[in-house]
């Protein structure tokens, strides 16, 4: 019995330790979140829920191999790996890496008046025109919102997103 107990304990200690070092897994699992806590109202009833990755490659396939029979609402979710932001094409998320920051302010631009979340993956980038930015703390993701700027896409956050995130304006 000792036994069976000890290795299951190790059995989920060996997961847990895998889970903090696979960042994909908790940006994964943090971007579905967001996308559940989120009311998109101007998505047509046909329209897919299309999440962009630009700067990983990476990412952007471990989106799709997670997250390729997944529905937001009724909308199915298709992941896209562009490269720029002339790849860019009704997106409901942009989700940005720093390899990416430098098209920031053009994806910002671009989506200023439309309901799309710009994510990127480190602290303090909606200042420089994230929505949201995504970050580790630890062993867990954090995050920081935009309020405003959430505000002029037209979209509404949830409170239980809200109490989870730090807001920067």
């Amino acid at each position: 019995m000792r036994k069976i107990l000890f290795l299951f304990m190790l059995a989920i200690c060996a997961n847990v330790s895998s889970f903090a070092q696979d960042d994909s897994k908790m940006y994964i699992a943090f971007i579905v979140n967001v996308a559940r806590n989120i009311s998109w109202n101007e998505l047509s009833q046909d329209e897919d829920f299309v999440i962009s990755v630009m700067g990983n490659e990476q990412l952007a396939n471990d989106l799709s191999k997670k997250l390729s029979d997944k529905f937001i609402g009724l909308h199915k979710i298709v992941i896209k790996n562009v490269n720029n932001p002339s790849q860019l094409s009704a997106s409901s998320m942009v989700v940005m890496n720093k390899n990416a920051y430098k098209f920031m302010q053009t994806v910002a631009n671009t989506y200023q008046s439309k309901q799309c979340v710009i994510l990127a993956c480190s602290k303090g980038q909606c200042p420089n025109g994230a929505d949201m930015s995504l970050f580790n703390q630890g062993d867990r993701v954090a995050f920081q919102m935009s309020n405003s700027r959430l505000k002029r896409h037209g979209l509404v956050v949830s409170a239980k997103l809200r109490d989870l995130g730090e807001m920067v304006d």
